[in-house]
């Protein structure tokens, strides 16, 4: 491990391959985060024309029916995207947008491609991008309606989260109207979570004169929108769609933002940015309610244990 660390902190270009053979055959994931890590440090040609190839190994791994290897691939292919994106190299570019394409939205391997693109900025891979996203409606939906039944569908709401920040970060103004699409989408009264408030993060650095009204309106209706009824995340939702009030200055949404603050009790941060965005608002601090306390989850029955005073 020590040698691992030691190739990348001198930056030894002669230990690339063996730093990338290490990455992916490493049993524990100790080394192999340490070989990322150093392959990041050295960067340059090398690094990623190794890491290419060791992309397009792992992609190949990934329906692997032993399912060790299968497993092996997917961390690999990770790591890999993560080096690509971080080095900001489109050398399989054209590999990462093909395979988005063919796996299922909830695949966590398309979180990790779509957060590579989105780090490597090339532009091209907005409207793949965007496609994934629309393409994942009725799967959404379904699972929205299934969460209010006994059996819900199995599914991951981070990939298309990471599509979400990927387009934002493309500067994908053209995508807005998807992602906004997405944040408003309901399946017997739920609405995602995490993809809603990654939506609100990036929303505010998509806004054009043609689709400012529309984010408008999606940021007003999350703001009215029950907290319990987002998939997850709920209070992270909240946090990003009050901020984002603030950034657009967003007049017509001071009574919502009143009513975060004086509702939010539980979550501090909330009270706070909804304190934050009514101050960018008017010019003047709100007095800030006093959190309720954490009492924790048996605190009922801690009382109820307790002797009669």
């Amino acid at each position: 491990l020590a040698a691992i660390q030691a190739a990348g902190t001198l930056r030894r270009t002669d230990c690339v391959d063996r730093l990338v053979e290490l990455m992916e055959a490493a049993p524990a994931d100790q080394s192999h985060v340490a070989a990322r890590r150093s392959l990041i440090q050295i960067a340059g040609e090398k690094v990623t024309s190794a890491t290419a190839a060791a992309f397009r190994r792992a992609a190949g791994a990934l329906g692997d029916s032993d399912k060790h290897k299968a497993a092996f691939a997917v961390r690999n292919l990770r790591s890999c995207c993560i080096i690509l994106g971080e080095l900001k190299s489109n050398l399989v570019l054209e590999d990462q947008i093909r395979l988005l394409g063919e796996l299922n939205v909830s695949s966590p391997s398309v979180a990790d491609i779509a957060s590579s693109l989105g780090r490597i900025g090339d532009r091209r891979a907005a409207g793949p991008l965007e496609d994934k996203l629309r393409s994942s409606k009725q799967m959404v939906v379904a699972w929205l309606r299934s969460l209010s039944g006994m059996r819900p569908l199995p599914f991951d709401e981070r990939p298309a989260a990471r599509i979400v920040e990927a387009l934002g970060r493309l500067g994908a103004t053209e995508s807005a109207g998807t992602i906004v699409m997405m944040a408003t989408l309901e399946g017997s009264g739920n609405r995602m979570g995490l993809t809603t408030a990654y939506a609100a993060r990036w929303l505010p650095r998509l806004v054009t004169d043609d689709n400012r009204s529309r984010i408008a309106d999606c940021i007003i209706r999350n703001l009215r929108f029950p907290v319990g009824s987002y998939a997850s995340a709920g209070a992270l939702v909240r946090f990003e769609m009050t901020k984002a009030a603030a950034k657009l200055q967003l007049s017509d949404s001071l009574g919502d933002l009143r009513k975060v603050l004086a509702m939010q009790r539980k979550y501090p941060p909330v009270m706070q940015a909804a304190a934050w965005a009514i101050q960018e608002l008017t010019g003047k601090t709100p007095e800030i309610p006093q959190p309720l306390p954490n009492r924790g989850p048996n605190w009922i029955v801690s009382k109820l244990k307790s002797p009669a005073r």
